[in-house]
């Protein structure tokens, strides 16, 4: 990597990152699922173009305004995975579902009330699905009769119509060894499954099971009765993958390049990616500090501050560690937030560099 190049900056590496969108094009289609990976990720209009190029069905996105820019920019098939809730939200969906098939998620009867108006007002009926609780203690209903029963009853209302199931995988991310990602992902997955089954015996269709998560991708994907799958992070992978087995850091695509500023003391040294470059985010225990520092494997990012982080040095003698004016690249903990740090990443394309804007950052 250029020491000119301006720090701290995000690179996205183009050639790992097609090399990701293929694995799991590769992975749904084996499983005769649908992709709809979650755009909220990368942020970007020409890496969701790879994904669809790909075979994604459609994106997901997380907020109204991701919605908004990705609609603009001529999808026309995705799925807000965040309830219509407050006239704001009302007010744009009413205006995204004269434009596109959009999708939204409901918890709750009140909820489902609230799609109806907006579909009443937009003039024809709004889709959602219906989120169920699998474990993860967010979103979402009790799974099985707890949802059964409140999906029943929102039926009433004509200008929503119930799409299918989902559910995020979000215990995925919190086992204690990475041997037990697999077995938590079934066990969630179940639990979506037997509640549609129960809608199903009560006379209720259910068109879609969705279910989201990297780390759950490859296993869900797999259990039949899952017709669709919603992971995001694979596309650049991060630390947390790497700690979870969801990938290596070969698969790693988007780092932020740091430079070293200051080296106070044996054994410590400073970078310029504080906060505000860098998530100061740990998602599980398995990793170690706020990220990984590449070709460094004994050099731990000990301390984020705003403006800088501390760094520290316990690699064997037969490894150098990094001088001052040296840059250093960092695959982070958590690559979402990563993205939604900075305006724009370099697209690294063999020898090619490309500034691309990260859009849909306004909430």
């Amino acid at each position: 990597m250029s020491s000119e190049i301006a720090t701290p900056a995000l690179i996205v590496h183009a050639d790992i990152a097609r090399r990701n969108v293929a694995t799991y094009a590769s992975l749904a289609k084996e499983h005769g699922v649908s992709l709809r990976p979650h755009a909220k990720t990368h942020r970007s209009e020409v890496l969701a173009g790879w994904q669809r190029d790909a075979g994604a069905q459609g994106l997901t996105v997380a907020t109204y305004q991701e919605a908004e820019y990705f609609v603009g920019a001529g999808h026309r098939d995705v799925f807000i995975a965040c309830p219509p809730v407050g006239a704001a939200r009302q007010r744009v969906l009413a205006s995204l579902v004269r434009e596109a098939d959009v999708v939204v998620s409901a918890d709750s009867v009140d909820v489902v009330a609230a799609i109806d108006d907006v579909g009443r007002a937009a003039g024809r009926p709004v889709r959602y699905y219906w989120e169920v609780d699998a474990g993860f203690a967010r979103f979402g209903s009790g799974a099985g009769e707890a949802t059964a029963a409140e999906l029943l009853n929102a039926q009433r209302y004509p200008h929503a119509t119930f799409a299918g199931l989902m559910a995020f995988n979000g215990r995925s991310y919190t086992v204690e060894d990475a041997r037990d990602v697999a077995r938590v992902s079934r066990a969630e997955t179940e639990l979506v499954l037997l509640t549609a089954e129960m809608l199903r015996t009560a006379g209720l269709e259910v068109p879609v099971v969705s279910v989201g998560s990297t780390p759950s991708a490859a296993t869900v994907a797999a259990i039949p009765g899952i017709t669709e799958i919603r992971p995001g992070t694979y596309i650049f992978n991060d630390a947390t993958q790497v700690a979870l087995g969801a990938a290596t850091l070969a698969d790693c695509a988007q780092t932020i390049c740091a430079t070293v500023m200051s080296a106070p003391a044996d054994g410590r040294i400073v970078i310029d990616a504080g906060s505000k470059a860098l998530p100061k985010e740990i998602m599980n225990r398995l990793t170690v500090g706020y990220g990984t520092v590449l070709g460094y494997p004994g050099l731990v990012i000990e301390r984020v501050t705003e403006e800088a982080s501390v760094l520290v040095w316990s690699t064997p003698d037969h490894v150098e560690p990094p001088r001052l004016g040296d840059q250093i690249q960092i695959v982070s903990n958590h690559c979402c937030p990563a993205t939604y740090l900075y305006s724009h990443f370099l697209l690294i394309d063999g020898g090619d560099v490309e500034r691309l804007p990260v859009n849909a950052r306004t909430r």
